[in-house]
């Protein structure tokens, strides 16, 4: 809740800059702003009251129950005087507590309106799963909250599963990350899948396994990272962008081969495929094999 203009215009509610991922404005207590200056210096500069929030997500890829979780935390903490430092302070703690809260700044005092609460929230850019429900999980692995009873769609694309599903995150809780090798290797692509891939493109790819277990071990006959396609496709990715390894085909490249691959599915018949080798300088291929009792098992 920034000064009006000088200008004699209809005042504009402040947008953020479109680099920041996402900032929550909280205005309590408009009523403040009724008082004269010398009642409100007289008794400070009143009370930050849980009941009376206004909150803007520009984002749409904000869990909607993460702004209840939100709320809830303002209503638990309950009013602070908006000259207690202190206090303030460590409402800003308990805010930057929340799993899906990267970053919270010490809110900024917008007399005689209230506060304004700037923040970072974690994008989600793959998931896990854990048991038979999906967490999504950000570009550092925090395990955000809400779970989904599938990989949920966000942003034209669906969050690429870290796989394959074998339980091994059974347990796992928001808040936590996920820490094993195969887990950031696949993280890391999954990383890059959101960087070099339109919206479009994204559509297309549909709902993905990301399963780089076997990453490190790339070479002439072994795939190394997998992604697994539905409709039993299969892509050969390679190495994962966290290792810088001598010759390893540029991550614009294997993606833009992934986005010719999709392309051609579009066309059928022949264009079709079981297995696309995106690692070299020109893809390769597996055409979708006849159906038979011998037909060879994809990788």
């Amino acid at each position: 809740m920034g000064p009006r203009s000088a200008e004699r215009t209809r005042p504009r509610r402040k947008r953020l800059p479109l680099w920041l991922p996402l900032a929550v404005l909280v205005a309590p207590l408009v009523w403040l702003g009724m008082r004269s200056m010398d009642d409100a210096r007289a008794k400070g500069f009143g009370t930050l009251d849980p009941q009376q929030l206004e909150l803007e997500f520009p984002q749409d890829w904000v869990d909607p129950r993460w702004e209840d979780e939100l709320v809830a935390t303002f209503h638990d903490f309950g009013p602070v005087e908006l000259d207690d430092g202190a206090r303030l302070r460590e409402l800003t703690a308990a805010v930057q507590a929340l799993a899906f809260v990267a970053e919270a700044a010490v809110p900024r005092i917008a007399w005689p309106a209230g506060a304004s609460f700037a923040m970072r929230l974690r994008r989600p850019v793959a998931c896990i799963s854990v048991g038979d429900r999906f967490f999504a999980v950000d570009a550092e692995g925090v395990i955000l909250p809400g779970a989904h009873s599938a990989p949920p769609s966000v942003q034209g694309g669906f969050l690429p599963l870290l796989g394959p599903p074998n339980g091994r995150h059974l347990g796992a809780l928001p808040g936590e990350r996920v820490e094993g090798e195969a887990d950031l290797d696949a993280l890391a692509i999954a990383v890059s899948l959101w960087e070099h891939l339109a919206s479009e493109e994204r559509s297309a790819l549909g709902r993905i396994s990301i399963e780089a277990q076997d990453a490190a071990l790339s070479s002439v006959r072994h795939p190394g990272a997998l992604l697994r396609l539905e409709e039993g496709r299969a892509v050969a990715f390679g190495r994962s962008p966290r290792v810088a390894a001598p010759g390893e085909l540029a991550l614009a490249s294997k993606w833009g081969h992934v986005a010719a691959g999709l392309r051609r599915l579009t066309l059928g018949g022949e264009s079709d495929w079981s297995v696309l080798d995106a690692r070299w300088d020109e893809a390769a291929y597996t055409p979708v094999a006849e159906p038979s009792d011998d037909t060879e098992e994809s990788p």
